[in-house]
């Protein structure tokens, strides 16, 4: 009646038993709905969607100006993967729906992970503010650790962006795996040898100093997506996940398709070398 508060309809979000199994996140799975998720509202001419975009823009010529700039923000993609599609789910899901996820079944996930390991031996400082340096990075996705490490005004900063880089070119090296899809697992300093000197006083007297050195240890793991959605506090949190999946998604396909273009290219110039050799 007029005057009166509408009642809005209560949504339930889309939940499969097939991501639930694989999240792990509850056993109880109960009374499951068929509608689309909020987080998404789809495109009737494309299987492009949009996301987060009805509070930001009022018409359609500035969602079409936006959907221009797609490199630089990802306000529009393109989600015909299932993946993106149960990703999307978690998103539209209320924060901490499924329960404090147990450290079994995260453990589990995470052993299935990819880890990249770095380490630089015997810098010339002291392990504890190398320390100080680590724990900027650690914990950090390493895009986010590098950018953190650029700015940092201590005096080790430059070796662990370093060796933090070289370990990220290590995996694109041996899996193809690119620098946004890779996070800081674990960033630690160790007492690595210490020389011991004479130091010299007055009166005749003479004492002990060291000269200390550290060891820089770096541990970059796969992102796993699903478990930082599931495991994010609010939907802001799951939201920025969600775009740096997109982001890195982006970026694993864009690296592939030059992997692939540059084989045809060494194997064109091969076929080329072998005929000429033929020839002469």
């Amino acid at each position: 009646t007029h005057g009166q508060p509408q009642q809005r309809a209560q949504h339930t979000p889309i939940a499969t038993m097939q991501s639930l199994a694989i999240c792990g996140l509850t056993r109880q799975l109960g009374q499951l709905s068929l509608q689309k998720p909020r987080f998404l509202i789809a495109l009737a001419s494309s299987n492009v969607c949009k996301f987060d975009m009805r509070r930001q823009f009022s018409n359609e010529a500035e969602l079409k100006d936006q959907h221009d700039d797609i490199d630089t923000n990802l306000a529009f993609t393109e989600l015909d993967d299932p993946m993106d599609l149960r990703l999307a789910e978690l998103v539209d899901a209320p924060p901490r729906k499924f329960g404090k996820i147990p450290p079994r079944i995260k453990n589990a996930r995470l052993l299935k992970m990819k880890v990249y390991e770095g380490k630089e031996k015997n810098i010339r400082g002291s392990p504890w503010k190398l320390n100080l340096v680590c724990q900027l990075a650690a914990g950090l996705p390493v895009n986010d650790a590098l950018k953190q490490l650029t700015f940092c005004d201590k005096g080790k900063a430059p070796l662990a962006f370093n060796v933090i880089k070289r370990t990220a070119n290590l995996a694109d090296i041996r899996d193809g795996i690119q620098p946004s899809q890779l996070e800081v697992a674990e960033c630690f300093a160790t007492v690595s040898t210490m020389l011991k000197r004479v130091q010299f006083m007055g009166r005749g007297r003479i004492g002990k100093k060291y000269h200390r050195h550290a060891n820089f240890n770096v541990k970059l793991r796969e992102i796993d997506f699903e478990l930082k959605i599931a495991q994010a506090q609010s939907r802001n949190q799951k939201r920025k996940w969600f775009e740096r999946y997109l982001i890195a998604k982006h970026d694993a396909k864009q690296a592939r398709e030059e992997f692939e273009e540059m084989a045809a290219l060494e194997k064109a110039a091969a076929e080329v070398e072998q005929n000429r050799t033929k020839k002469m």
